[in-house]
């Protein structure tokens, strides 16, 4: 099979996270390719470089530790302009005998839950890659060094073989071949009609695992967490720094906050497009979205 896991995160293609992921993936016989921005972009969202042009090269420092199958290349732009680039035909150009079958963003360092879904660079990756019609997976840890790795690395492969008995093996509605879009079939029950929307990119999957997992992936909504005092003066008297800032969590029943605070992974489904849009997954398909397997597990991804 030519067909691979597209791998890019924000920390950067030299980050611990995203090659402790490829290891994994390779171990387990995928066969992957990187495509990261060339340095941090932490916090970016879905930012876009528009009128410059971005430099890809190839990382064969990196892909010879990975092994003989792996291909490594970085960009020097944003996570979302990886993805747009990559899909758009710069992948291609390179490995022009496949194509990607499924995304995947990180292993992020630092959590990516409540709000910080709106600010990050992994997130947004995933919901870009969504966004071009190509099944997405940003993964995260809750600790901003490799001390979770191992955890969430071990999580996020887990997610990656319940999807891959969903996806197909050919991206098909990559780069959105129907302009229109495909509409929800409500004939379809609810499961099929997430595992769908899930494998034409309209919606996408965001998960975190703490440091302390007890080996659970628990499905979860988007909860609350408010931070404060992310001010701080700078060195000089018109300068401002945003930094070290309090965290107030407020857990509510099954979100991602306190799915994390007791231990398990959250997984969260998101629609790729923005609410009231003609491709938004409805808010009936978002709660069956919550249902749980005997394993634990979402019941539409088994």
């Amino acid at each position: 099979m030519n067909n691979y896991i597209l791998i890019t995160n924000d920390d950067g293609v030299d980050a611990p996270g995203i090659y402790s992921l490829a290891q994994a993936l390779i171990a387990r016989g995928y066969r992957i390719v990187i495509l990261a921005p060339e340095a941090d972009c932490s916090a970016t969202g879905m930012s876009i470089t528009l009128g410059r042009e971005l430099t890809m090269d190839e990382r064969t420092d990196i892909a010879r530790k990975l092994g003989p199958s792996a291909k490594v290349l970085s960009l020097g732009g944003s996570p979302c302009d990886c993805i747009i680039v990559g899909l758009s035909g710069a992948l291609e150009d390179v490995i022009p005998e496949a194509q990607p079958m499924l995304c995947v963003s990180g292993v992020n360092l630092g959590p990516n839950v409540s709000v910080d879904v709106l600010h990050s660079g992994t997130v947004g990756a995933a919901r870009e890659a969504a966004l071009y019609g190509l099944p997405a997976i940003a993964a995260s840890s809750t600790e901003f060094t490799t001390k979770g790795l191992e955890q969430a690395v071990e999580a996020t492969v887990q997610v990656v073989e319940l999807v891959m008995n969903v996806i197909p093996e050919v991206a098909d509605n990559l780069l959105r071949p129907q302009l229109g879009g495909i509409r929800d079939d409500t004939s379809l029950e609810k499961g099929a009609r997430l595992r769908a929307a899930f494998c034409r990119g309209d919606a996408f999957l965001n998960l975190n695992t703490p440091l302390e997992w007890d080996g659970e992936i628990r499905p979860s909504n988007v909860g609350m967490r408010w931070y404060r005092n992310a001010l701080h003066r700078g060195s000089e008297d018109d300068t401002y720094l945003i930094d070290g800032v309090e965290i107030i969590n407020q857990p509510e029943k099954n979100c991602d906050v306190g799915t994390l605070l007791n231990g398990s992974s959250s997984l969260t489904i998101s629609s790729a497009w923005p609410e009231g849009h003609p491709l938004c997954l409805s808010a009936d398909l978002l709660t069956h979205a919550m249902e749980v397997s005997d394993s634990g597990t979402p019941r539409w991804l088994c």
